[in-house]
């Protein structure tokens, strides 16, 4: 077939014998095309994935969704649900219930505490699920033969848990013990700028008070021997015996000569911590300071203390050159941590043929049996043109999409307070005994799905977005048939500051949302590409600091046991795409998703490349991780 009989972006064909011909000849020719391609690559694809198309109404596409895939429904909520994620959640129980009595009791209690927390949750949500979604669960329900409302659980569980981890770990964050003080002893009076303020050697220089963890270095230029101090406090006491400090690859652990931990009072620990070995100038150091309080707890077991989340801290030596935020946060890869999920798009002079393509590597939560369930499914309804969604059998949406209209959506989950469940709770800080984890909104997989329904560009996608009430905080990324680029991040919005609980931006220099406080580049490299990881990189702030019953709330960066694993993939993305600059197509997306720093060797759920003009999904799942398996091509101009 001649190019020139390709449809050009936005093209729709008339609904005539002629036209559908057409279309079938073209989706032959792109699907044979690029199996063909993927084969060479790749053996045999694994047997977990399923595409599934659907017809009709929304309850016929359940009805046989549910009869289709009834074993592999039935199996993914007893696997991930029943024996995976509810007695993890159970474990929450105590941290919870100690805040919000109601927890504690019937009908929580007993081994009952996540099922029913979920219930309330789905049960609440169900009310502002439009109607077509709440026909297309019961039919799934019908088809698969699994209760309603579990899969009602099953269709919304993952904004409620990842809101209310985001609790739990605001409450363990506020029992462990803080950083309040760093240190390099000697900066004031070495001739440099090393905080980047535009002065030298100014009292105070080379110490940092009511630190904030920062995304970019803490000092710059200090010397090849440094001595760095540090000073933790808690009201439990800091144990001694728990200081560890990783300066790059060296490990310095409890008891060595060249950490030496001093207590203050009860409450607060000085660490001083003057390193062996020399480092080497002009050069980008890594440092990571861990601890944990003196108080055990019991429950839940087994017993332990509560841990300062890793502190990542990042220097330049003497001859390096650069300002504090001109050096990326990146830290090291400490061998105990996986990298979270991230997506990025390419397109103009990106790629290698002007072609814009969208890309995704999702890891949440494999529990070692989602990935036995991938689905993707291609809708086509009696009232609207088709689409597909990637995700699992038994859930009615995926985290990416495409549309017949060349639409493209990925979204990663972004840890904020600023979530429908802490909403639901403000009201009520002088009544907690009678509060409830109930958040109101609609699920992202839901959103996804709203704006896959006809929407046709990324200005669309994102208004789409902006006009939906969130549960929890997503950071998602667009792209469209005309080359239209566009990351979109969203929260709940407490206090009122996002509109429509959302912020948007491009790739465009120009694009205020697209630069930083100095002016570069926010997330891209050049003009054409735009790259998000886990967190938010527009709304840092994403909520305001207050503390409610001694449990302190604030910006994700605080407490996230994601925001530095975020800003190394982050980073490291970055690098890659400069690097390949004008050198990318399909393949080398491909390979790029299969570099070892962006894989989550645990989690890995599933990777798409997404072509939105040809209207293609490259799928790679069924495997952890997900891009062992071969990318498969599903067409939407294929007619089943």
């Amino acid at each position: 077939m001649q190019a020139d009989h390709l449809p050009t972006p936005g093209w729709r064909p008339e609904l005539d014998h002629a036209a559908v011909w057409r279309r079938r000849r073209v989706a032959i020719l792109l699907l044979s095309t690029s199996l063909a391609i993927v084969s060479c690559q790749a053996a045999e694809a694994p047997p977990h994935r399923v595409v599934l198309h659907l017809h009709g109404d929304a309850y016929q596409r359940g009805l046989a969704h549910g009869r289709a895939l009834s074993g592999r429904v039935h199996s993914l909520y007893t696997t991930l649900l029943t024996s995976s994620l509810l007695p993890y959640l159970n474990r929450e129980q105590p941290a919870i219930s100690g805040l919000l009595p109601r927890y504690g009791k019937a009908p929580y209690d007993k081994g009952n505490f996540s099922y029913q927390l979920l219930l309330d949750s789905a049960l609440a949500i169900e009310a502002d699920l439009p109607d077509r979604f709440r026909e297309e669960l019961r039919g799934l329900a019908d088809g698969s033969g699994l209760p309603y409302d579990e899969v009602l659980i099953l269709n919304t569980f993952v904004d409620t848990v990842m809101a209310v981890r985001g609790i739990a770990l605001a409450i363990r964050r506020s029992n462990a013990p803080q950083l309040t003080e760093a240190q390099v002893l000697g900066l004031e009076g070495d001739g440099r700028d090393n905080d980047g303020d535009g002065k030298t050697d100014e009292p105070g220089e080379g110490t940092l008070t009511d630190i904030e963890p920062l995304s970019h270095a803490l000092f710059v230029e200090i010397p090849t021997s440094p001595v760095f101090r540090f000073v933790l406090s808690d009201p439990n006491g800091v144990n001694p015996q728990s200081v560890r400090v990783q300066l790059d690859s060296a490990v310095y652990e409890p008891g060595d000569p060249a950490v030496k931990a001093t207590a203050v009072d009860g409450e607060t620990l000085e660490v001083v911590f003057s390193p062996t070995v020399a480092l080497p100038a002009a050069a980008t150091v890594a440092l990571v300071l861990q601890a944990a309080d003196d108080l055990i707890v019991a429950d839940p077991p087994p017993a332990h203390a509560s841990n300062l989340r890793d502190v990542q801290l990042a220097f330049t030596t003497v001859g390096a050159g650069q300002r504090p935020f001109e050096v990326p946060n990146r830290g090291l890869d400490d061998g105990r941590s996986q990298p979270p999920s991230l997506a990025f798009a390419l397109r103009g002079s990106a790629t290698t043929d002007g072609r814009t393509l969208l890309a995704q590597h999702f890891a949440l939560l494999d529990a070692n049996t989602a990935h036995d369930h991938t689905a993707l499914f291609v809708h086509h309804p009696d009232d609207g043109p088709p689409f597909a969604v990637v995700g699992w059998s038994g859930v009615v949406w995926g985290l990416s999409g495409l549309s017949d209209a060349g639409l493209g959506a990925t979204c990663n989950h972004s840890d904020t307070l600023d979530n429908a469940i802490v909403k639901s709770l403000l009201p009520k800080i002088g009544d907690l005994a009678n509060a409830q984890i109930v958040g109101r909104g609609l699920p992202i997989g839901f959103a996804i799905r709203q704006i896959l329904d006809g929407r046709s560009t990324v200005l669309q996608g994102a208004a789409g977005l902006r006009g939906v009430p969130h549960l929890f905080g997503w950071v998602c990324l667009l792209a469209d048939a005309q080359g239209g680029v566009r990351a979109v991040e969203v929260e709940t919005d407490l206090s009122g500051d996002l509109d429509g609980g959302a912020v948007d931006y491009g790739p465009e220099i120009a694009d205020p949302g697209n630069r930083d406080s100095h002016g570069r580049r926010l997330a891209s490299v050049g003009e054409d590409d735009l790259r998000v990881g886990v967190h938010f990189n527009r709304d840092v702030d994403d909520l305001f600091r207050i503390e409610v019953q001694g449990i302190r709330i604030g910006p994700q960066r605080d407490w996230s046991s994601y925001w530095y694993r975020s800003q190394r993939v982050f980073a490291l993305l970055g690098e890659a795409i400069a690097a390949g600059y004008g050198g990318f197509d399909r393949e080398a997306v491909f390979e790029l998703l299969r570099r070892p720093h962006f894989i989550d060797h645990s989690d890995s759920m599933n990777a798409v490349v997404i072509d939105p003009a040809a209207r293609v999904i490259y799928h790679a799942m069924g495997t952890v991780p997900a891009t062992d398996a071969p990318f498969e091509a599903v067409s939407l101009w294929e007619v089943p």
